[in-house]
């Protein structure tokens, strides 16, 4: 009946890679301690690991039916939510937390604005970025910069193109240099520990790069100076080689 010893050995098979007999002990462990949050997002966290996130949104919400007032579970739906991404969901969740007011809360506001792109309004306060969180942040963090990789790889291709709208490319190469700014000041709110330096680093030059290249772009769109378009594209390509550096400065999630 020792809940404490009980996690430990669970924790124990899952490093050895025992899932089976993990499994099995968080089975025993729901049965005697069903109402401990950490045996039921210890599940959820083993679903996820083993590639079944639908599995784990589905244990969270039949979780909460019997404990509705839990704000460490809604947190854990909102977190897999996001990283489904099924935005809306993730946002209704949160919204359904009565403590709107802490820390942990307010990163979850901080991921969901870059989530739904929403980056005008930014917390005023930095954010911390520990171990754990690494993973969601950098999948919204990568997941704004290809967005905006895309676009300024569209605005290229029909800026070179036989006959391009220059009235019409003007603007959104100018909200292509506005969005990269927004980018960088979301990125800027991430305040990184030991192990989530270098990945910060990584995401955050990756993003410098970007700004660049938007703003070369912008410039050939306005000089149609081909040094322009040349220096817009080679940043576009060393950012993003630098966002995949980024991943493998991912911090390995210890147990």
């Amino acid at each position: 009946m020792n809940a404490d010893l009980r996690m430990q050995l669970i924790r124990l098979y899952r490093r050895l890679n025992l899932t089976e007999q993990a499994q099995q002990e968080l089975t025993r462990a729901a049965q005697l301690f069903p109402r401990e949050e950490r045996f039921i997002l210890e599940a959820v966290q083993l679903l996820r690991d083993a590639g079944n996130p639908a599995a784990a949104i589905a244990r969270l919400q039949e979780a909460l039916k019997t404990q509705p007032e839990s704000v460490a579970l809604r947190l854990a739906l909102f977190d897999l939510l996001l990283e489904s991404g099924d935005t809306v969901a993730a946002e209704r969740v949160l919204q359904a937390i009565p403590e709107q007011d802490t820390a942990e809360w307010a990163y979850r506001r901080y991921l969901l604005s870059g989530a739904k792109r929403a980056l005008e309004r930014l917390p005023s306060e930095s954010m911390p970025l520990t171990e754990e969180r690494a993973a969601l942040w950098f999948q919204i963090a990568s997941g704004l910069l290809a967005d905006l990789s895309s676009e300024l790889l569209d605005v290229r291709r029909l800026a070179t193109s036989p006959r391009p709208n220059w009235a019409e490319l003007r603007p959104r190469s100018e909200r292509a240099v506005l969005t990269a700014l927004n980018i960088g000041q979301w990125l800027e709110k991430a305040d990184p520990n030991d192990s989530t330096r270098a990945l910060v680093a990584h995401v955050r030059f990756a993003s410098q790069m970007l700004a660049q290249s938007a703003q070369h772009m912008a410039r050939y769109v306005l000089s149609r100076r081909s040094e322009e378009e040349e220096r817009a594209s080679l940043l576009r390509i060393e950012a993003m080689r630098e966002l995949e550096a980024a991943k493998h400065a991912l911090p390995k999630r210890q147990l």
